[in-house]
């Protein structure tokens, strides 16, 4: 590297730095969320610490009816969870997922029509 030459006896920014990157340039690993593209980097290279945040986990994700949560510690796909990341289908009601039959079921659980 070479010593720059100043253009007066105190050199300027200009003439001496080099402007850090910005997180436009750095893309961050499955299970984090990018900061804004704006996002000046800390060195000469952006690093995940700069550029990214970690996905939150369902740990404070609260199912809706005929949902049951996955485990709390799943990490969401984005920086919001969501119900497909936190939750899963109930089970569902036998009534409606068992294979026809032939006979008529007797069972007090369903009520044929």
């Amino acid at each position: 590297s070479t010593t720059p030459v100043c253009s007066s006896l105190q050199c300027s920014q200009t003439e001496c730095c080099t402007a850090n990157p910005k997180c436009s340039s750095f893309s961050c690993p499955a299970g984090y969320t990018g900061r804004a593209a704006s996002t000046i980097c800390s060195s000469l290279s952006c690093t995940r610490n700069d550029c990214c945040t970690g996905n939150p986990s369902c740990d404070t994700y609260s199912c809706s009816g005929g949902y049951t949560a996955k485990a709390v510690n799943t990490t969401c796909s984005s920086s919001t969870c969501s119900l497909e990341d936190c939750c899963a289908p109930s089970s569902a009601n036998p009534c409606k997922t068992m294979p026809p039959a032939l006979e008529p079921l007797k069972s007090s659980a369903c009520s044929l029509p």
